[in-house]
């Protein structure tokens, strides 16, 4: 490893040299043109410009830009103690620079750079694309991570859309578009760590979606999300356009029967905008799954920071300090 390099935050200039470079490799579905706006728009979301932050790994000798990255800040407990806990994505290396170790630079020089700077740092996350063993040798560990699919024509057989709305009501519950203000917390407080979801944080995903379909001449969603009468989150989704899939964001039911529920409110969404299928994180009771499998393509893996849970992490598996990671967090 390079010990004559710098990492510092992008500059707005070299954010648009960043898009222009990466879109071969993140464009998929879109004009240049489109992509380059696509960044736009996600940097000009609210949670964007207050949580998230793009990296560079320079040559300070040449000023050549060697690797970048972008870095998200999200609340975090780690038993029961606030703190913070910041993702990693977007890793890119130039072509004519990969090959020589430069993403895993980056996100070593970052490491103390972001410990500087943010009390109470918890851990640092991300999904990895490549399996294990690069992040591993920095220190990152994986957790298993379930991916359930179901067929969405499946699925709406449990309840017709007027029955799922009417049986919401009954039980106290209301589906939303896109819902500005929502409290988020699962009753499952077994992990010791656990990373805190934000209506902000939703919000990206559902603005990302609504750029896709505005481009590609969708239909708008009919809704995104499933709230108590107290404005808490139970179920939360998007459509994944450029990838054609439907994803569970948020699953939090307190029985079978509304777990399929909420799942029937999505599935009706999915087909309604042209999607076959159903994605989610995590266990679930409902059945008709056409395969239920350990994520493989964005492995989550985490590098713990602070003391307590460095020590947690070096005396249980990392299975039993974090044990689930909702599709919200993945960006």
């Amino acid at each position: 490893m390079r010990t004559n390099l710098l990492v510092r935050p992008a500059r707005a200039h070299e954010l648009n040299e960043i898009d222009r470079d990466s879109y071969s490799s993140w464009g998929k579905g879109l004009t240049p043109d489109q992509y380059l706006h696509r960044e736009q728009v996600l940097r000009e979301h609210p949670w964007s410009r207050d949580a998230m932050k793009t990296w560079l790994l320079e040559d300070p000798r040449s000023g050549e830009r060697l690797a970048s990255c972008e870095t998200f800040r999200m609340t975090s407990r780690h038993h029961a103690e606030p703190g913070t806990t910041f993702g990693i994505c977007s890793v890119f290396v130039p072509e004519e620079h990969r090959g020589h170790g430069h993403a895993s630079t980056l996100l070593s020089f970052l490491v103390p750079l972001l410990k500087s700077t943010t009390p109470n740092l918890h851990a640092i996350i991300l999904f990895s694309d490549v399996g294990e063993k690069i992040y591993a040798r920095l220190g990152y560990r994986s957790i298993p991570a379930l991916s359930t699919r179901w067929s969405a024509l499946e699925l709406q057989q449990y309840f017709s859309p007027s029955q799922a709305r009417a049986r919401l009501l009954e039980i106290g519950y209301l589906h939303d578009s896109r819902p500005t203000k929502a409290s988020w917390s699962k009753r499952d407080r077994t992990a010791s760590f656990e990373l805190c979801a934000s209506t902000a944080q939703a919000d990206w995903h559902w603005e990302r979606e609504a750029f896709y379909r505005l481009q590609l001449q969708l239909p708008r969603a009919d809704s995104h999300a499933v709230l108590a009468a107290n404005g808490e989150c139970h179920a939360a989704w998007t459509f994944d356009v450029r990838e054609k899939k439907f994803r569970i964001l948020w699953l939090d039911a307190s029985s079978a029967e509304e777990e399929a529920l909420f799942l029937s409110l999505a599935a009706h969404e999915a087909i309604r905008s042209g999607c076959d299928e159903i994605e989610f994180w995590g266990e679930a009771q409902t059945p008709g799954k056409i395969f239920s499998r350990e994520e493989t393509d964005s492995l989550p893996m985490l590098l713990p920071i602070s003391s307590p849970l460095v020590r947690e992490a070096e005396e249980s598996p990392m299975k039993e300090i974090w044990k689930s990671c909702p599709r919200i967090f993945w960006m």
